[in-house]
């Protein structure tokens, strides 16, 4: 969604001149104060896989070929797999698969819902060229390995749930925990801790994507996404936007925190067929512009399903990261505040960005039944999903300007609209726009 209301931004090239140190994040190490502002994916962190390429058909080639994909009668998990598996073997096969000039036993894993197409490892030079060729060939990308920055080591210590509630700041920032029960969200990430108190995770539909048949999250960031969306409204732990709604664990992030756009095509295309208008999708993941993930994200889109998508943590122009830079009505890009509505100095911005929403020291649900504090777009996001499964948002305020205090090596964890630090970096949203945080 490109959000019209905004309002413009002036005499920022003056205002920048006042930071008294370099701009760029790369100038600055992590430290253990602040280490967690950068826990969710950024462009730093992305590494083509050898030989690993997203392949998609024109539409229509598989039917043409005989290899429609048959369509599930009950939208549950067992049938889709159960139809992805046979367009995996007949796909594969040299006699039955399509004539491509390359060995099909390359292909991996197929995808034919939302788009046609299919991932191939081992390819040669001499394959690519053949495929970009076919005219039965879209295009062709190359995968990346994509790995979710680590942080410290007590950030990932999770705490157990004790008697008595606790309202996040971001929670109420965005008005508040409302009635979620009955509505649905899928989370694209690590996976959910499947039988976290605080949650109600439907163990049914969710599936993993990485090749462990296990939807549970070894890693963590997922259920803490999970859980700012839709913690149970209860007497422990914290409570979500969309209090007691379902969420769906899809994982496509392993526990050392690696994962790749492919297995985000196939989560989408498992959406695709599963979820319905008015479901939410939260996917606090990016990666290099990746034309096959941008289409399936508007082929889910187009079906009256809406997503959330995390703008990036870089400090860069989310129109060169995909999913960030889609556009659609129904599609909601996010960049992130602090309290006091200021602009974080992780927060990526641009012209894609729909609102701002909290996404510094954000407390929710954990791994293991526990909960911990996390920072970054990947928190933003989700109180954007939370915000967009209860009804139309609104808009509440805008950000603001940050002196963001720090020592040549961290940030302190200061921040400030006026500069009263010996160091600092200017932070603000440089793309022409503030962004109006999201409410509602």
């Amino acid at each position: 969604m490109k959000n019209k209301s905004k309002i413009s931004l002036l005499m920022m090239v003056a205002l920048f001149t006042a930071s008294c140190n370099t701009d760029r994040m790369g100038d600055l190490k992590e430290g253990n104060e602040v280490a967690d502002l950068k826990s969710s994916v950024s462009s730093d962190s992305s590494k083509p896989i050898p030989g690993q390429y997203i392949v998609v058909l024109n539409d229509g080639v598989l039917n043409a070929n005989g290899l429609e994909v048959a369509k599930s009668t009950d939208g549950g998990k067992e049938s889709y797999e159960r139809n992805n598996n046979v367009l995996l073997s007949k796909m594969r096969s040299n006699e039955e698969g399509l004539k491509l000039g390359i060995d099909n036993q390359k292909i991996s894993s197929v995808f034919g819902n939302a788009l046609e197409g299919f991932v191939a490892k081992n390819l040669t030079d001499a394959d690519v060229e053949l495929l970009k060729k076919d005219s039965k060939v879209q295009s062709i990308e190359q995968d990346y390995l994509v790995t979710l920055l680590e942080k410290p080591a007590e950030e990932t210590i999770a705490s157990k749930a004790v008697t008595g509630q606790e309202t996040p700041w971001g929670i109420t920032r965005v008005g508040g925990a409302g009635n979620g029960v009955g509505k649905t969200a899928w989370v694209i990430d690590s996976g959910i801790d499947l039988d976290h108190p605080d949650l109600n995770v439907n163990t049914q539909k969710s599936k993993s994507f990485i090749g462990d048949n296990n939807p549970d999250d070894g890693h963590g960031h997922g259920t803490h996404v999970a859980g700012t969306i839709a913690a149970i409204n209860n007497d422990i732990g914290v409570v979500g936007v969309a209090a007691g709604a379902t969420v769906v664990s899809l994982k496509v992030v392993n526990s050392l925190g690696q994962g790749s756009p492919s297995t985000w095509v196939s989560a989408l295309d498992y959406v695709y067929v599963n979820a319905s208008a008015g479901d939410v999708v939260n996917m606090s993941v990016g990666a290099p512009k990746n034309t096959a993930v941008d289409a399936t994200l508007l082929k889910v889109a187009k079906k009256g399903i809406k997503i959330a998508v995390a703008a990036g943590n870089s400090y860069d122009n989310a129109n060169n990261y995909s999913p960030a830079r889609v556009n659609h009505a129904n599609i909601y890009t996010i960049s992130a505040i602090a309290q006091g509505d200021f602009w974080t100095y992780f927060s990526s911005y641009g012209t894609c960005v729909d609102y701002a929403a909290p996404g510094y020291k954000v407390k929710s649900t954990s791994k293991n039944g526990g909960y911990h504090v996390d920072s970054g777009t990947s928190m933003a996001s989700p109180h954007a999903a939370g915000v967009v499964l209860l009804g139309s948002p609104t808009a509440d305020g805008s950000v603001k300007a940050a002196y963001w205090e720090h020592d040549n090596v961290n940030y302190s964890g200061n921040y400030g609209a006026t500069n009263t630090y010996s160091l600092s970096h200017y932070r603000y949203d440089k793309d022409g726009t503030i962004d109006k945080i999201i409410h509602r």
